[in-house]
């Protein structure tokens, strides 16, 4: 979805993420995230849920999983993401 802002005219993307809860798509769900980034000219928000934390401390329902959470903070890395904390 495309918006505009209308006090400033920014124009930003915003996707709705609900990741995979298996873990063999997950390496899948993030790469098609970067291809997605790539063709983007505009800011891009993200919400939803990915299944996967930033801090392997986070998990509530297992131990985690490492590699999960380092792809995880790649994406945000690799795409200049900001994490907009919400209660």
């Amino acid at each position: 979805m495309k918006l505009k802002e209308r006090s400033t005219q920014l124009s930003f993307c915003i996707s709705s993420i609900y990741g995979p809860n298996d873990p063999s798509f997950k390496a899948f769900f993030l790469e098609i995230c970067n291809i997605h980034a790539l063709y983007l000219s505009k800011p891009w928000a993200l919400i939803g849920d990915f299944n996967m934390t930033k801090y392997i401390d986070k998990r509530q329902d297992c131990e985690g999983n490492i590699v999960d959470t380092e792809s995880f903070n790649d994406l945000i890395r690799d795409n200049g993401l900001i994490e907009i904390p919400l209660e």
